[in-house]
């Protein structure tokens, strides 16, 4: 199922290439797609603001297994797509193109995947 996420607020982007949060750093830093470095269980993912809003932090693995995931592709407001290595930036204002995908392993969920990204 695909969905689009409207004048949404970016913050603490990281989606021109793979990251993983280095605690040595104290921050995310590059990585491979294949590296295993994913956390065992993610915390829920959003909390409402005083003002009504949800906000939230989505990881975006870098794959599923062996198969490498795509990066979302990023445009401006005229719908052009951006260069390759394009970084959103804090604060900015955009639309969110995501699938989400039922899951039943362990547990149970919805996956929120994002596949766009449009810089308003």
């Amino acid at each position: 199922m695909n969905y689009i996420i409207e004048n949404a607020e970016v913050k603490y982007p990281r989606i021109d290439k793979t990251y993983k949060f280095d605690t040595t750093e104290n921050r995310s830093v590059p990585c491979d797609p294949l590296d295993d470095k994913w956390p065992k269980e993610l915390p829920f993912p959003f909390k409402k603001t005083d003002d009504g809003r949800y906000e939230g932090k989505v990881t975006f693995k870098g794959a599923y297994g062996k198969e490498v995931t795509n990066k979302p592709k990023q445009y401006d407001g005229a719908n052009k797509e951006l260069p390759d290595d394009f970084q959103l930036t804090t604060g900015s204002t955009a639309n969110f193109s995501v699938t989400l995908v039922p899951y039943n392993m362990a547990t149970t969920g919805v996956s929120l995947r994002l596949r766009a990204v449009q810089v308003t």
